[in-house]
């Protein structure tokens, strides 16, 4: 289809400038990075503060959108673009997203087309672009905390430090996830705060636990899948976690374009202390 051709023209002009003016967060909608690359990232946080002597615990915290491809606000995406796209391209993107319309059809009975209000085209060569730059600027609000994103899958990692009150890492915690709705709120996205997880990570036995009067006491769970990758309060992964999360050694140096050197480090790490882990139970069976 011509509309199809012309896409991907625009797509081909278009798509540098739009990975560009992502975050350094996202791992999703950049060629040849995968959930691999944001696993690693995310592994490599967790296991560099762990190893920091004055953190306790480290707080993840994995929060759900709802329908974020389809509540993209038009005018706000268009309002982001212009503040690195050319007028004739802003021009072009603002056609290309108006005056899109669907229909229904249901057992041959179709209704009537209507416009569309909002969301980036699913399908699409530029959606997935349009969407990354929509989310750049959902960030951690917090100096000392982290966020891994792949498309609209997002982690926040809390570090928890020794000289933290109970009173002030509770209001960590709370100031983080009122940060996230209030970006939703103003971005026209949904945060279900029913479905916020957070693992509470710690091998520290004075470390932090969440008590009963804690407003997200029930939020915390024994293990969250993040990714597809299980992880648990103990940092102990699925045993499928290994062949999961890098299938083979080409994937592991192709992640090296998109992680530092020291998330790979920690994952060869974390396989090495895996591996050892397996063998001991092994040869105290045998």
């Amino acid at each position: 289809m011509p509309s199809k051709v012309f896409e991907r023209v625009i797509f081909n002009q278009l798509k540098t400038l739009f990975i560009q003016n992502y975050d350094k967060a996202q791992f999703g909608f950049r060629p040849g990075s995968h959930t691999t690359c944001a696993l690693l990232a995310l592994q490599s946080h967790i296991v560099n503060l762990l190893d920091n002597p004055f953190t306790t615990n480290v707080i993840l915290i994995q929060l759900d959108l709802s329908k974020a491809f389809d509540l993209v606000c038009h005018n706000l995406l268009l309002k982001k673009l212009s503040l690195f796209l050319p007028q004739k391209a802003l021009a072009l993107m603002k056609a290309y997203l108006s005056h899109r319309q669907q229909k229904v059809q249901i057992n041959g009975v179709a209704g009537t087309y209507s416009l569309i209000p909002s969301g980036v085209p699913q399908g699409s060569l530029l959606g997935p672009y349009l969407f990354g730059v929509y989310f750049a600027d959902f960030k951690a609000k917090l100096g000392r905390s982290e966020l891994v994103k792949f498309a609209d899958d997002a982690t926040l990692i809390i570090p928890l430090l020794k000289s933290d009150s109970p009173t002030s890492i509770q209001n960590m915690i709370v100031d983080e996830i009122l940060s996230a709705m209030e970006w939703c709120s103003n971005n026209m996205q949904v945060l279900n705060a029913d479905k916020i997880k957070m693992l509470n990570i710690t091998f520290n036995p004075l470390g932090w636990k969440p008590t009963n009067c804690f407003v997200y006491y029930r939020a915390f769970v024994e293990d969250v899948r993040i990714l597809g990758i299980i992880f648990n309060k103990n940092y102990r992964g699925h045993p499928t976690s290994l062949t999961s999360l890098v299938s083979s050694t080409a994937d592991f140096m192709h992640c090296a374009y998109f992680v530092t050197f020291s998330a790979l480090l920690s994952f060869v790490r974390c396989t090495v202390l895996q591996f050892a882990t397996l063998w001991s139970m092994l040869h105290r069976c045998f």
